[in-house]
């Protein structure tokens, strides 16, 4: 069997080789382009997916953020010990700060406490601190445990309310202002 190979010049042997080269490297990038766009699909496709379940999975909670006031009256007596005031009990529905805007009051300052109870038992001082210091004409975010340490099941109604006692020793002393047991937004955080 005879072969007959083709002669070329040097000239024309350098443009077919690269003719070839160009056209592998072509079809390579082509391959590179398909699989990373592919790639990108399938992860954009595999990340809805994952919203979409997450989204089946997780319980959405509405917030109480509907601010209504709250107005305290603290009588001290004759041994300078404070007499609480308490606010109405709301429902708190997740477990954001509990929102307090102390906008009047005798004083500029008073102590807070956010009380919690479950189903209407007693109250709870769920605040993370002993108590906390509000001046007069701030907004405040004040944590809480309330949701986390008294919604034990799906069943459960958690309620919240503000107790609050006058700072310094006034036999009589007004403050009042508006709350929600949740929030939306931040604010002053105690």
């Amino acid at each position: 069997m005879i072969v007959i190979v083709p002669h070329f010049s040097t000239a024309e042997k350098a443009q077919n080789v690269l003719h070839k080269n160009t056209r592998r490297k072509l079809i390579i990038l082509k391959r590179v382009v398909s699989n990373d766009k592919a790639h990108k699909s399938s992860g954009i496709f595999m990340a809805a997916m994952m919203a979409v379940s997450t989204a089946a999975m997780v319980p959405v909670n509405a917030a109480n953020t509907t601010d209504y006031g709250w107005a305290f009256s603290f009588k001290n007596d004759v041994f300078h010990q404070h007499i609480y005031s308490y606010s109405d009990a709301r429902t708190k529905q997740n477990t954001t700060s509990v929102y307090v805007y102390f906008q009047k009051g005798d004083s500029n300052y008073m102590h807070l406490q956010t009380m919690g109870r479950r189903n209407g038992g007693g109250w709870n001082n769920c605040i993370l601190k002993s108590n906390v210091y509000l001046a007069k004409g701030n907004q405040y975010s004040v944590q809480n445990n309330i949701y986390e340490a008294l919604k034990l099941n799906s069943s459960d109604t958690v309620q919240a309310a503000l107790r609050g006692n006058a700072d310094g020793m006034k036999a009589f002393l007004d403050a009042s202002g508006v709350w929600s047991p949740d929030s939306a937004r931040t604010y002053i955080v105690v």
